[in-house]
């Protein structure tokens, strides 16, 4: 997951065909990749073609709309009860996923069970095929797919297509209308509202790869490609139900700390995750205490996704106040017999930290008058000290007084 500069949450996708290799050569290959209800139509949409190996176009599209409508024949982004560009009728996504259906018996659908011909379809993905065909219950059938993108190529050597595009994340009452859609009775207490939520929840890839036209050559490694991943059903979630949480860390100014320890459960998170700032923390100057910096981490975990993860930083300045701060000596003033008070040895008193201490290293010695030489201890809120030379004049006011009425 990623963020816009407007704040908006958005999933990246890439869409890649895969060389000839994993199809069979000659034949026409079909990509096609189901887009789920918790995200918005594609949009920053490119198409990389390549042939011979080499890149022979590259171009930018606002939608996946207008990707389709340069080059409808072979291009499709199909969505319930509306119609493609130059179509004179309302489409329904099931039927652009009916090859994929496992009780089809086509031959060229590479979910078909029991062939007995050596091409038995992926077990890890065929379990969840049937939600992503949506969800029936109670005799009703709730839909779980948003739209269907599909790229149909002709396979040579060194032929395929790239496609990348983003999609919105849909959160609160966005991401409720999305689900209920094409729902008769758009009620929220519906417990299927929240049921779905949860299956989608669990991984926000709904895909499924292409197949080859003809023969018996359906799903077999070498030759078709699964697209992405495909969601969880609820009974495998708990094994993926993995969320890094954020853990609030220190660091010296100008440090940019290292972004997993931003994160406390990562010896819960499987092997093979990485950490990495998505957003620097701004450690350029000193947080005040109970404010501080934020970042963003960008956690990838295996067979799971993306995750952004807010994560605050306090940023210190690594010195003493010793080290920090300057005090400077003042002359100060006293009649003989007077105790001096230390803070007054000490010029710029106010710019040192609250709660900073002053005492005289040894008792300053005013029984006579003269200018006496001392040292200001001053000691910091964090402990350490400064010893300051400063001097004490000791003056006898009487005599002054009475020195004056002679003359």
């Amino acid at each position: 997951m990623r963020i816009e500069e407007n704040g908006d949450k958005y999933y990246y996708w890439i869409v890649d065909s895969g060389p000839a290799a994993n199809a069979q050569a000659g034949l026409s290959k079909k990509i096609s990749l189901a887009i789920p209800r918790t995200v918005g139509d594609p949009y920053d949409f490119t198409y990389t073609q390549i042939k011979k190996g080499k890149q022979e176009s590259y171009k930018k599209y606002p939608t996946a709309s207008a990707w389709e409508y340069d080059h409808s024949t072979f291009r499709a982004y199909v969505k319930d009860g509306e119609k493609r560009s130059g179509s004179s009728y309302p489409e329904n996504a099931d039927a652009w996923m009916d090859y994929i259906e496992p009780s089809n018996g086509w031959q060229k659908n590479i979910y078909r069970k029991h062939s007995k011909d050596g091409t038995e379809p992926n077990e890890d993905a065929f379990p969840r095929v049937m939600d992503m065909l949506g969800i029936k219950k109670d005799g009703l059938e709730y839909n779980v797919v948003r739209g269907v993108i599909e790229d149909r190529l002709n396979v040579t050597a060194g032929n395929r297509t790239i496609m990348t595009f983003k999609t919105k994340v849909l959160e609160g009452d966005d991401l409720d209308q999305s689900i209920m859609s094409d729902w008769v009775k758009k009620d929220k207490s519906n417990p299927m509202l929240s049921e779905i939520k949860e299956r989608l929840a669990n991984d926000p890839y709904l895909a499924y790869g292409g197949y080859t036209t003809g023969g018996k050559i359906r799903y077999k490694e070498g030759q078709n490609a699964i697209i992405g991943t495909l969601p969880l059903e609820p009974r495998e979630a708990t094994n993926f139900n993995l969320q890094p949480v954020s853990k609030e860390q220190t660091t010296k100014v100008g440090v940019v700390p290292d972004a997993i320890k931003s994160i406390e459960n990562t010896d819960k998170l499987p092997k093979g995750t990485t950490y990495r700032w998505f957003k620097d923390p701004d450690v350029s100057k000193v947080t005040e205490p109970g404010k501080p910096v934020y970042g963003t981490v960008e956690v990838v975990i295996p067979q799971r996704g993306k995750f952004l993860v807010d994560a605050a930083v306090n940023v210190v300045d690594p010195r003493t106040d010793a080290e920090k701060n300057n005090p400077t000596p003042k002359d100060q003033t006293v009649n003989v017999g007077k105790t001096p008070d230390p803070k007054g040895s000490i010029g710029n008193v106010d710019d040192l930290p609250k709660g900073t201490t002053f005492e005289y290293k040894t008792p300053v010695d005013t029984t006579t008058p003269g200018d006496k030489k001392t040292t200001v201890v001053v000691t910091y809120p964090d402990g350490s000290k400064d010893e300051v030379p400063a001097t004490v004049k000791v003056v006898d006011h009487v005599q002054m007084q009475k020195e004056q009425s002679n003359t």
